[in-house]
């Protein structure tokens, strides 16, 4: 179940990084998803192990 939500937060991650390569997010947006996985992230990988 872990392995699953980190493989989704790589791909919204991805899909992030290409809407704003091409301009169809704006930058703040781009960082509030960083953050946003950054903090799902930090609290998945403790219960990994």
């Amino acid at each position: 179940m872990k392995k699953i939500i980190s493989v989704l937060l790589i791909i919204i991650l991805i899909i992030n990084m290409l809407l704003l390569a091409f301009g169809l997010i704006s930058p703040l947006y781009f960082w509030l998803v960083i953050a946003f996985i950054a903090l799902a992230a930090f609290k998945a990988i403790p219960k990994m192990k």
